[in-house]
Formats: C-alpha cells, sequence, structure tokens
C-alpha cells in the first residue's frame, strides 16, 4: 500500500524523466507555457505559486470525465476502444506519452488509418469548444497528437473533446505527419539536451505576456534576478474589517466575474453566428433589427517600439512621453503573495 502523497511523488518524479504529451507546447513556446518554465519543472526547482484552485478544478474535470469522453467517441463513431499503460520511446527514452485510449483496430479502415490509434480524451471550455468547431484544433493539440505518435510509432490518433456544460461533442482524426514529427524530435531533444546540461532557456521579452502572469515560477523567473534582494519591499497589509470595505469588494469580485463571464459569452455567440452565415458576408436578421457583416480585417497597425530602440535610440528618445500618473487599485487572493 503507497499513500496519495506517495503516489503524486512517483508520479512527479516519472515526468522529470522525460517529455510527455503535455510537456511539448510549453518546448515549442505554445498556449500557456515557455520552455523556460517547463526547465524550472523538469529540473526539481520547487514551484512559487501551486495550481489554482480553479486550474486543480479543471484538471480534476478532465480525470473524471475521461472515462465519459472515450465512450462517446465510441457511440459516435463506432471505434472500440481500451486502456494502455504509458509508453516510451525506444530510440528516444526522454519522450515518453500517457495513452488516454488506443484506438483497436477496425475492420475496414480508411486509408491511412489502418492499425490501432492513439485516442486523447479532451474536455473543453464553452469558449474553446467554439473555437475548435469553427477553426479546427489549436496548435498544441496538432503538436500533441504527433508527439504520441512518434512515441508509439502508429500511424494515426484521434482527438475526442467534450464540452461539460451542453455535452457537445467533437472529435478529429489525425494521420501521422512524418514531417511534423521530425520537428518535434529535433526541438525536444534540442531541449532535453539543454535539461541535462543545466542550461536555461531564456525569459520571455514581454513580461505582460500572459503565460507570464500565470506561471507557477513568475518570481524564480522574474523578479529574483531582475530586483536586488536588498531593493525588495516586503508589503504589510493591515486587516481591515470594516462592513463597507468588505461590501465593496463583495461587489467588485462579483463584478468581474460576471463581465468576464458575459465577454466569453458573447465571444461563443459571435462564433456562433459566423458558423450559421456561412458562405454569406451580409446577412439581415429582421426580428431583431439587426445586419451582420462578416469581413476579413486587416490587423491593427502599430509600432514596433523594441526596434525603434534599438535602431534608433536618439530618435526614440526624443519623441517617447511619459503619461500622468494615476492611481491603479490591485486585488489579489488573500493567499498570494504580490512581492
Amino acid at each position: 500500500m503507497i499513500t496519495a502523497d506517495e503516489l503524486q511523488e512517483k508520479w512527479l518524479a516519472d515526468r522529470r524523466k522525460g517529455i510527455g504529451g503535455s510537456d511539448v507546447a510549453a518546448v515549442f513556446g505554445e498556449k500557456y507555457g515557455c520552455p523556460r518554465a517547463l526547465f524550472l519543472d523538469k529540473t526539481g526547482v520547487e514551484r512559487d505559486y501551486e495550481h489554482s484552485e480553479a486550474d486543480l478544478d479543471i484538471f480534476d474535470r478532465g480525470h473524471s470525465l475521461e472515462p465519459l469522453v472515450a465512450a462517446r467517441f465510441e457511440s459516435e463513431t463506432g471505434l472500440k476502444v481500451r486502456r494502455m499503460p504509458a509508453r516510451v520511446s525506444k530510440a528516444r527514452p526522454w519522450m515518453r506519452v500517457n495513452v488516454d485510449r488506443v484506438i483497436v483496430s477496425a475492420e475496414n479502415p480508411e486509408p491511412g488509418f489502418e492499425g490501432p490509434g492513439y485516442l486523447e480524451c479532451k474536455t473543453a471550455s464553452r469558449e474553446v469548444f467554439w473555437d475548435m468547431r469553427s477553426t479546427g484544433m489549436p496548435e498544441h493539440y496538432i503538436l500533441q497528437i504527433q508527439h504520441g505518435l512518434a512515441v508509439t510509432g502508429w500511424r494515426w490518433g484521434a482527438f475526442a473533446v467534450l464540452e461539460p456544460y451542453t455535452f457537445g461533442f467533437l472529435h478529429f482524426k489525425v494521420k501521422r505527419d512524418e514531417r511534423l514529427i521530425a520537428v518535434i524530435e529535433r526541438v525536444e531533444e534540442e531541449f532535453w539536451k539543454r535539461v541535462k546540461a543545466g542550461d536555461i532557456p531564456a525569459k520571455l521579452e514581454d513580461f505582460n505576456d500572459a503565460r507570464c502572469q500565470k506561471c507557477g515560477y513568475r518570481l524564480s523567473c522574474r523578479n529574483a534576478e531582475a530586483l536586488p534582494k536588498e531593493k525588495k519591499r516586503k508589503r504589510v497589509y493591515e486587516p481591515d474589517y470594516s462592513p463597507e470595505l468588505d461590501i465593496v469588494v463583495g461587489n467588485i469580485k462579483m463584478l468581474d466575474a460576471s463581465i468576464e463571464e458575459a465577454e466569453a459569452q458573447k465571444k461563443i455567440e459571435r462564433q456562433k453566428a459566423v458558423i450559421l452565415m456561412g458562405d454569406r458576408e451580409a446577412v439581415l436578421v429582421p426580428t431583431q433589427g439587426k445586419k451582420l457583416l462578416n469581413s476579413a480585417r486587416s490587423g491593427k497597425l502599430t509600432w514596433d517600439s523594441k526596434a525603434l530602440d534599438a535602431e534608433q535610440p536618439q530618435l526614440a528618445a526624443k519623441y517617447k512621453r511619459r503619461g500622468e500618473a494615476y492611481s491603479v487599485l490591485m486585488m489579489y487572493d488573500a493567499a498570494e503573495t504580490d512581492e
């Protein structure tokens, strides 16, 4: 018998022996990860921040619903799946993958889909689900499944994606892409050599990047090197139990949550409208008194201030202007440090 904590430690130790499917996006700097944070994780550096309760809820949701997603894939496709232990590449032992399910060979498979397949079971928020429905699989999904095919040696795989709020379901079949696999193997090998040599990757240039804001190593990566220890200021928070401030902060929390939910739902509804319009550029909805126009637009023109600073520093300094000072209220969870 082993305890849950011992099992967790064993799982973490196994993860640090190589690069798994969930690590590939970070190796390439896609989605929320970056090579530097992944390096710190693989070398056993303790995180500055543990995963938030929201993140843990998402992890738990995906794990709990995995059997349901696999069963839904079977019913939607007629293909049979079964469990399989984690796999390790024979040629590259640092490449490994936890196989959610193996898809049993079909009797009369389509060309390119012969033999066993590798199934990834996912749950997604409504926003992400509608993004995939309109634009297809995101880049980090593609990297993950091709990594899995590289490790297993199989010719094809599939994604099964469940949106748990409305039980919407999507599945994508994917053929093995030898050219992309060659790139993945090369980039992962270069990264793993850096891990073994202790050669930490560079920091992200823009610390306002969403990846930095949510990173569990955001103090170790940024502040520890950016600020000398003697210049760090320890803030002292004075407890305030006044009913007035309690109500105001509660209102801010409630409004933040409702605005975030409304913006996410608005984006989803816009994506639905684009899908329903199909190839039509302009549509009139008389019952709502609205016209819909779906047209491609070029991106916003902006200045590359970093390039200007590097190539024309005197010109950049001449036209730089600092705005007026203003006060900003920042609100954190009580258990989170803001140093």
